[in-house]
């Protein structure tokens, strides 16, 4: 959620940027808002420095979004239409007509947003490659999400009708955005699906997973609960990254796997380049190993090089005239060694301090330091 290429990457060897910038990826001394508590010479995503190190990014990519709201439609293939741009304005409430304000900053998509070929859902549907999805598609608004809501993350006042491949192929064990919810408990979700269904050999992996990391949004400091800084929850969201990549690296999908990594926008800080630069990552066997692409390359080109692994047709225009990222990858699986979680600092994210949603003494209803996606005074904020 809302990263740019600079202050992850931006000291890393071979790549455009500046070292000044990268906030998260190089050591740094962390406070707290009223600078009471400081903790000194800090990295706070070990784990995407590490893989970046070890598999490929590109430092020319750029998501196709301004917002979270119309990033989660560039992410799923539904370009944002007529409807969805003329509602947004000088804030994300936009006052389109014949538009509702209530809808907000929402991470699903409207049954008006669908453009004529439709989303990657159908696109996977029509041609028959099979997908389970983590947490994308059904944030709607108006909404609830509280710490309560600790599987799914939301409870929706409204009944909103959802893509009906969409429903069948998402799990209802993982959290969609809700900063209550900590990345680790979203990853236990997924490890005990992962065991359950695949590992243990009882149904075939699927072609395509869809995962949702959101806790590198940041919110509020909570630190009974595990989060003392606001970069807590970046070290909650890359160690999520690294026990994503452990668990897959040590199972029998990891020699036929990429996994691909990148953000719904990067309006979240700034970057040396441009405020469109982002996240791109392709960790494989096949990926090369410690290299850095400079192909121009956008939110769509990422789509494309998925559907040419499944054999799949262009979705849309944007897709189908993108760039690839062919140039991250190797013929020969030659990446292929077992990747270890790098811990992070247990002073910035301690993950047994972290609020356990499977603890059933836990006070599920306790008042909530939520944050909605792409909120303004947070994001001015920049807090560290």
């Amino acid at each position: 959620e809302e990263r740019t290429s600079a202050e992850v990457f931006g000291a890393l060897p071979g790549g455009r940027g500046d070292a000044e910038l990268c906030r998260l990826g190089r050591t740094i001394d962390v406070s707290n808002k009223d600078g009471t508590s400081v903790v000194k010479d800090v990295v706070l995503m070990h784990n995407h420095i590490a893989l970046a190190k070890r598999f490929a990014v590109n430092d020319n990519f750029y998501c196709d979004s301004d917002h979270s709201i119309d990033g989660h439609r560039w992410l799923v293939g539904t370009y944002p239409n007529e409807f969805m741009e003329t509602r947004i304005g000088e804030s994300a409430e936009g006052e389109g007509p014949g538009n509702h304000s209530f809808i907000g900053s929402s991470g699903a998509i409207y049954p008006e947003d669908y453009n004529e070929a439709g989303s990657i859902w159908e696109h996977f549907a029509r041609n028959k490659v099979s997908f389970w999805n983590y947490g994308l598609g059904f944030e709607f608004k108006p909404q609830q999400e509280e710490r309560e809501y600790k599987y799914t993350g939301i409870r929706l006042t409204v009944n909103y009708p959802m893509p009906k491949v969409l429903f069948e192929n998402t799990s209802r064990q993982f959290a969609t955005y809700n900063t209550n919810i900590p990345d680790q408990f979203r990853m236990d979700m997924f490890e005990k699906e992962f065991n359950e269904k695949w590992a243990s050999g009882k149904e075939p992996f699927p072609d395509v997973i869809t995962m949702m990391l959101p806790n590198d949004h940041g919110a509020g400091e909570r630190p009974k609960e595990g989060y003392p800084f606001w970069g807590s929850y970046m070290s909650d969201n890359d160690l999520a990254l690294g026990r994503l990549v452990e668990l897959i690296s040590h199972s029998p999908f990891w020699k036929e796997t990429v996994i691909f990594v990148t953000e719904d926008d990067a309006q979240g800080f700034r970057d040396t380049v441009d405020a469109h630069r982002s996240i791109c990552m392709v960790i494989s066997p096949y990926a090369k190993r410690d290299h850095v692409s400079h192909t121009h390359a956008s939110t769509a080109s990422m789509l494309k090089t998925l559907f040419l692994i499944q054999g799949m047709p262009a979705l849309n225009q944007y897709d189908g005239c993108a760039s690839d990222l062919a140039d991250m990858f190797t013929h020969d699986a030659d990446n292929d060694e077992p990747y270890q979680a790098v811990p992070v600092n247990t002073e910035i994210f301690d993950r047994s301090k972290a609020v356990d949603p499977s603890d059933p003494d836990f006070d599920w209803n306790a008042a909530a330091d939520f944050v909605p996606l792409d909120h303004q005074p947070f994001l001015d904020s920049d807090r560290y």
